[in-house]
């Protein structure tokens, strides 16, 4: 697995007079195994920050560093699938695994099994609905087998029904498995149901405070503890004006 150590992260993008700061000095940590969501308000740097720490983007400031600084494999499923759409689902998934082989073809069909989804291994990207994408991009992410799994709102483009069902599937998944999560949402009660800790980002890319989230797993999402941690957390930004928000329910 990979722990991750973000120390005193800055980004700025543009030059000179053109500059604009994308995030200023963040620090935090995220232990081995542990579920870590991110969550903030529109333009406070979230994307962003996941791009530093996959090594898709240089900080202009500070380091991060990922397991134990050597080469770490790390899974990303983005907030839309991004699927071949010329190559079948099978081939979605064979696409990011090395060598060719029967092998491979069986990890495959492991991968979308984990997501429900070896029945569909032949079909087209545009036979499936949003959803069954999405669930394609984890399973494509989980194919590499990664220490690390980042996650950029990957159920904000869903229905509300489908986006709750994705949430205990990505439970059951990253029990089963043990994977660090890192994951991105604008749903405070999303993070709540799915987080060990809640990292809070204000406007201006800096880190409000971090919340631990004491719950045991799995949890749903019609528990009363999660809708009242959820209105406990909320009632914290009453006092922030609406434009820094940090968001609610899907």
């Amino acid at each position: 697995m990979a722990a991750i150590e973000v120390r005193g992260v800055r980004k700025v993008f543009g030059t000179g007079d053109h500059q604009t700061v994308a995030i200023e000095d963040i620090s935090f940590s995220v232990a081995d195994g542990e579920f870590v969501s991110v969550v903030g308000p529109s333009g406070c740097g979230k994307t962003t920050l996941l791009n530093i720490i996959s090594g898709v983007e240089k900080a202009t400031a500070g380091e991060v560093v990922v397991g134990d600084g050597s080469e770490v494999r790390i899974g990303y499923v983005f907030q839309e699938p991004r699927l071949l759409p010329w190559r079948r689902v099978l081939d979605n998934i064979l696409y990011v695994l090395p060598g060719r082989g029967r092998n491979n073809r069986a990890r495959a069909l492991e991968f979308l099994g984990m997501v429900g989804l070896e029945d569909v291994a032949r079909k087209w990207p545009n036979q499936l609905s949003g959803g069954m994408q999405q669930r394609v991009g984890i399973a494509r992410a989980l194919a590499v087998e990664p220490a690390l799994l980042l996650m950029d709102e990957p159920f904000s483009h869903l229905d509300a029904m489908t986006a709750r069902a994705l949430r205990g599937q990505l439970q059951d998944i990253w029990l089963a498995t043990g994977l660090t999560v890192l994951f991105v949402t604008h749903d405070i009660a999303e993070a709540v149901q799915l987080s060990d800790r809640i990292v809070v980002l204000a406007r201006g890319g800096t880190v409000r405070e971090v919340l631990p989230i004491e719950l045991e797993h799995p949890r749903l999402s019609s528990d009363p503890r999660v809708g009242a941690l959820q209105a406990e957390i909320m009632g914290r930004f009453d006092d922030v004006p609406s434009r820094e928000a940090v968001g609610g329910t899907r």
